[in-house]
């Protein structure tokens, strides 16, 4: 008998008419009834759940006949109403926090009933068998799962994260929306004042209308960067989570077109998440888990499915041939926004094995996110799976701090068996009941980031929930994800080039997008520099969908220092006279080759522009200079 089955506690004398507690009667004689009477037991407590075997009581109860107990399981609540079968195993659950579900829907859904009784009867017909795959599916071992370690873990690796994502804004945001940058943060809380009036606070919540500056700007960031670090450390939790959060919803919404990626809106959802992950302590330790704690864990772990899951989907569901055939991998190392020198040699690979890899990425994206709701060997698969998958996207290209994010919150599916080697003697405790207040937020987040999922589907149940969404859009917690749904087949680039006179030219280089072809592709995650994303976007379209370039050029031509910081090298020791922006095609060049880089032209993307004597930008050809909207 295992260590498992010998911790279960049974009865031999409960009293229907006086006994506080509910009574589980199961086969005695059954190794796998009794696995899962312990397992029921361990999780509800054995001060409000006793177990018999039904040899024992079976003569307490006059209505049960011998061949009853050796049918099914039975209850006994304390009234001494009796259930059989997934009635009373339901019911058992329900008591313990967290359980109740499967309870109300065998209680109030037409047809679950009926679906999981036969099903109860197929399992009690074979549960001798099932005892094996029991064994497979939960380990030798069926205990209720907890999630100490995790939740630790995952809390400090967000703080690294927060240190990772505000230190990287703390040296671009003056020269992207400082007074002086590309998209002065004074002009746009301007427009957004205009636009909403009184409550333009509300739709953009950011701490910088109090310092709309580039010096304000800096300083959100560092102190976002040491409340990051004080997570990583384990200092007053909660508190530095919150901290976190607003700072980086902040700088997000002050960050305006550089900050409107999807990890930056995943790095909002999952802040705001661990809100309610993260305890009220001065100290973060590693303690059993409030009922807070368990609703935001598996939202957590709903963020990741809806991230993993549909990024596989819009892949299929878009119609792109690279997808559907599985050869977006001949492309993707060097067509992706910034390649790094591993993607370069990954490129190199033969056609057979970039097609196995992208089978293999469909795998894991489309059952890893689901098996974080099976059993449990099963959902420490998917979360390792989908940890193996970050790790190697973020060897092979630079996606800031996106992957380990997103490895971070698969984590929070390994419980806490699965750490036991490395953190002894962590018991399970039996959970706590969530409050009301709690329990309704957890269920609103689920229902609008549901709507949010209808656009892959035909239905429009939801559609009631558009305005309470659009309410709460500011705060970034509904986000719809899919990424890279169509593959880039070609590597378009620009490149900016400053003219003295009109008749030579020289290029600008940013430090990290592909420019000069001697030039080796850089490992910059996890900071992401935002100007060299944004003009790999800027490529893929023309300069009217771009119109935030208009606040480039008029940097680089009244020679504005913070955005001359933004690139790695400018010709000129001063303002040039004119500007212009070519495109190219770039491409990996053959293993051996002197070279990184071989580009052809595409032509002019933007022609050449200058001051005029009112200190405006004058463009040769037609472009909407409208800023974005609030």
């Amino acid at each position: 008998m295992s260590s498992n089955e010998d911790s279960l506690v049974e009865v031999s004398d409960w009293d229907r008419d006086g006994e506080h507690r509910t009574l589980l009667i199961y086969d005695g004689a059954c190794g796998f009834c009794r696995r899962w009477a312990t397992y029921a037991q361990t999780l509800v407590g054995e001060d409000r759940l006793a177990v018999g075997a039904g040899g024992v009581l079976g003569h307490r109860f006059d209505e049960l006949s011998d061949e009853d107990l050796e049918r099914t399981v039975w209850s006994a609540d304390q009234n001494g109403v009796l259930r059989s079968g997934a009635a009373a195993i339901f019911s058992v659950l329900a008591m313990a926090p967290g359980y109740g579900l499967f309870w109300s829907l065998y209680r109030w859904l037409p047809g679950f009933a009926w679906t999981t009784e036969w099903g109860y009867r197929q399992v009690a017909k074979q549960r001798h068998r099932m005892s094996v795959v029991v064994r497979w599916l939960w380990g030798e071992r069926l205990l209720p799962a907890s999630y100490q370690v995790s939740t630790h873990l995952f809390l400090r690796v967000l703080g690294l994260v927060y240190v990772f994502a505000f230190a990287s804004l703390a040296v671009q945001l003056p020269g992207l929306v400082g007074e002086q940058g590309i998209l002065p943060l004074g002009d746009y809380l301007a427009r957004a004042q205009a636009h909403w009036g009184a409550v333009a606070l509300w739709f953009v919540p950011t701490l910088a209308w109090f310092a709309p500056t580039a010096t304000g700007l800096v300083v959100i960031a560092w102190l976002g960067a040491l409340a990051g670090l004080g997570l990583v450390v384990g200092r007053w939790p909660r508190v530095l989570a919150l901290v976190c959060w607003f700072l980086h919803l902040s700088l997000v919404v002050a960050g305006q077109n550089f900050l409107y990626y999807q990890w930056d809106s995943l790095l909002c959802e999952a802040g705001f998440i661990a809100l309610f992950l993260s305890p009220w302590r001065s100290k973060l330790g590693i303690q059993p888990l409030t009922g807070v704690q368990t609703l935001a864990r598996w939202l957590a772990l709903w963020l990741v499915w809806r991230l993993v899951f549909i990024s596989a989907f819009v892949k299929l569901s878009s119609g792109d041939a690279a997808w559907s055939t599985c050869t977006a991998l001949e492309v993707h190392y060097q067509t992706q926004p910034l390649p790094n020198t591993i993607a370069y040699y990954m490129h190199q690979l033969p056609a057979w094995l970039h097609q196995m890899s992208c089978y293999a990425m469909f795998v894991v994206e489309f059952a890893a996110p689901c098996m974080l709701l099976a059993p449990r060997r099963l959902r420490h698969v998917g979360a390792i799976a989908i940890v193996v998958l970050m790790s190697t996207i973020a060897l092979s290209g630079n996606y800031g701090y996106f992957n380990l994010l997103t490895a971070a919150l698969a984590l929070l599916a390994l419980d806490d068996r699965f750490w036991a080697r490395r953190f002894k003697g962590v018991a399970f405790v039996p959970g706590q009941r969530a409050r009301g207040w709690q329990l309704g937020l957890a269920l609103g987040l689920l229902a609008l980031t549901l709507s949010g999922l209808e656009r892959h589907s035909r239905t429009n149940i939801l559609a009631p929930l558009e305005p309470v969404k659009k309410l709460v859009a500011p705060l970034r917690l509904t986000a719809n994800y899919g990424l890279f749904a169509v593959m880039t087949m070609d590597r378009p680039e620009l490149v900016i080039e400053g003219s003295l006179d009109g008749q030579t030219w020289s290029a600008y280089e940013l430090p990290y997008k592909p420019g000069r072809l001697d030039s080796a592709p850089a490992q910059v995650a996890p900071h992401m520099p935002r100007l060299d994303w944004q003009l790999w976007f800027a490529a893929l379209g023309g300069v009217n969908h771009n119109r935030w370039l208009v606040g480039l050029l008029e940097g680089l031509l009244k020679d504005h220092q913070p955005v001359r910081g933004l690139f790695a090298k400018t010709p000129f020791d001063g303002p040039p006279k004119q500007l212009r922006i070519l495109r190219y095609r770039y491409e990996f060049t053959q293993l051996g080759d002197a070279n990184w880089w071989r580009r052809e032209p595409l032509g002019m993307y933007l022609k050449a522009v200058h001051l005029s004597s009112e200190n405006k930008v004058v463009f040769a050809q037609p472009v909407n200079r409208v800023g974005p909207n609030p």
